[in-house]
């Protein structure tokens, strides 16, 4: 009879996977999608912090004097250089160029001697994946 009980108190926790569990099966939040976590990180720093960067460094001033200074504006990340197999078979950086518009000014005859679109750096970019 003892048998018949303890197999009555198995069959009331379950069988899952084909294994029988012997304690009640915890109910937890469903587990969060990591990747997008990354994504929309990503996704923020491309669009509001990179910007934010510059800004914070908007202008430069040169050592000699701060008669010139520098601006950058218009900050922009184009699409990757090259593919992602490219990438690794070169082994390169899978990224885009970071381009903005940069001016030089003079402080005192406040012209502007340099105003062009320019190329700032390569920034890695996230694979589709």
């Amino acid at each position: 009879m003892a048998k018949n009980t303890q197999k009555t108190e198995i069959k009331n926790f379950g069988i899952k996977h084909g294994r029988e569990y012997l304690a009640k099966q915890k109910k937890f939040a469903e587990f969060p999608d990591l990747l997008m976590t990354q994504k929309n990180g990503f996704k923020a720093f491309i669009e509001h912090y990179l910007v934010k960067l510059f800004d914070d460094v908007n202008p430069i001033h040169d050592m000699a004097g701060e008669r010139l200074y520098l601006s950058i504006s218009d900050i922009e990340v184009g699409d990757a250089i090259e593919s992602v197999d490219t990438c690794k078979k070169k082994e390169l950086t899978y990224g885009g160029i970071i381009s903005g518009k940069l001016k030089l000014h003079d402080s005192e005859t406040k012209k502007v001697l340099f105003n062009k679109q320019v190329n700032i750096g390569i920034l890695p970019l996230m694979t589709k994946w």
